[in-house]
């Protein structure tokens, strides 16, 4: 067989090109590749709040309207006799709580206080006795707590200030569950316009939209809305809500 008929091999130099190749190509996909796995699960986590959303409507349809009774979240303590969270209530409205609780963007628990956007607070425990304890839970979403509807106090006195009464005006710009490092927020419109974990160290400093604002999915969180509708809310639009009845929307310039 002749020189002419013998097949040629790839030289070093043409098989590093092509590895070269092949690498930048690789380089340029991963970030739209990355892109598409956070749009996926922005768009579960609105799949989730909208879950949620029914599973608040049906409970308010069986309540004759009224929303959860006023009442402090459980604190991590042996106390006994803790009040049901706001998940805990709407569990048998929503089988797929425990999975519902979750964004996609945090699931780990932070075990503390979670440290950036993407932890989960948790896991909480709480207890009804000191040897009855409800959990862990491991959760995403925080609750709007002026939507605690208003009771009097054991004592008679009247119920917290700002307290909704059901059913609110402008329901479409209501928030009531959404992405958040705390199981429940009261945001006020006096809270300094600070992004989660990057302004001053604590929410006690600054307000409980600093809980909130962050930027979990691209420029803000998701929301869910007492109309039933959720859509992502940029972090400055947050100031821009009905926390509640005495909450002055306004424009804002986060401190970053």
């Amino acid at each position: 067989m002749g020189r002419s008929s013998l097949r040629r091999g790839f030289s070093l130099i043409e098989l590093l090109i092509v590895i070269a190749i092949i690498a930048i190509l690789i380089a340029l996909l991963m970030p739209v590749v990355t892109m598409v796995q956070r749009a996926a699960r922005a768009t579960n986590c609105l799949a989730n709040l909208q879950q949620w959303g029914q599973a608040y409507q049906m409970y308010l349809n069986g309540n004759g309207g009224r929303s959860f009774e006023w009442g402090t979240m459980p604190p991590r303590a042996d106390t006994g006799n803790n009040p049901l969270t706001w998940w805990e209530i709407l569990q048998p409205y929503q089988p797929q709580a425990a999975a519902s609780l979750l964004c996609g963007e945090a699931t780990e628990p932070a075990n503390t206080a979670p440290k950036n956007e993407f932890e989960a607070w948790g896991p909480e425990r709480y207890w009804d006795t000191p040897t009855q304890i409800r959990g862990p839970y491991v959760g995403s979403y925080g609750f709007n707590s002026w939507l605690y509807h208003p009771r009097k106090a054991a004592d008679g006195s009247s119920p917290p200030a700002g307290s909704i009464r059901l059913p609110a005006k402008e329901s479409s710009r209501v928030p009531v569950i959404f992405d958040c490092a705390r199981e429940w927020i009261g945001p006020e419109d006096t809270d300094g316009p600070y992004m989660f974990r990057k302004g001053p160290p604590g929410a006690r400093d600054v307000g409980m939209m600093y809980w909130a604002a962050m930027e979990r999915h691209k420029d803000g969180i998701n929301v869910l809305f007492l109309d039933g509708h959720a859509e992502p809310v940029s972090v400055p639009g947050l100031w821009k809500l009905k926390w509640s009845e005495d909450f002055k929307a306004k424009d804002v310039v986060i401190q970053r």
